[in-house]
């Protein structure tokens, strides 16, 4: 019976995510992080590998410390955002994923393999395959607890 240490953070990651480029302005990340309903975007640089997260909170921050909204909007996203993004690779066990998200006090681990990013694991991804992991059990689609692949479909 497939249970959540069963899964990998490739397991229930986004893949393809929403990235910024460190060249974006402020009013850049605001606008895409709107448009995309999302709380934070990774920053990559042009090999693909994740430079930081800019999230709402940082925009937050940024806007609240400068009464021209216009000027803020201009500056660059590294004005923001200081953090060292916190990585992972898509092997690692889910609940040692989790693990680190709270050591991390994060909503997001950036997924990497040889350094690039290649997807993002958040509190949100986590929380949806809790939610719905009798239907992970029932896909067939995940490693069992013997470690063969399982056929929801073989008879």
């Amino acid at each position: 019976m497939l249970s959540l240490t069963d899964l990998t953070v490739a397991d229930v990651m986004t893949v393809n995510p929403v990235c910024l480029r460190p060249d974006a302005t402020l009013a850049d990340a605001s606008s895409t992080l709107l448009a995309k309903r999302l709380t934070g975007a990774p920053v990559v640089g042009a090999d693909e590998s994740p430079l930081t997260v800019v999230s709402t909170a940082d925009l937050l921050r940024a806007y609240s410390t400068e009464p021209d909204a216009g000027s803020v909007a201009k500056q660059g996203i590294a004005t923001a955002v200081q953090q060292v993004p916190v990585t992972c690779e898509g092997s690692m066990a889910l609940t040692l994923a989790c693990e680190r998200m709270v050591r991390a006090r994060t909503h997001q681990l950036l997924v990497v393999d040889g350094g690039r990013l290649v997807g993002v694991l958040s509190s949100t991804d986590v929380v949806r395959a809790v939610a719905c992991i009798d239907d992970l059990r029932k896909s067939g689609r995940f490693k069992t607890d013997a470690g063969a692949a399982s056929d929801a479909t073989s008879t």
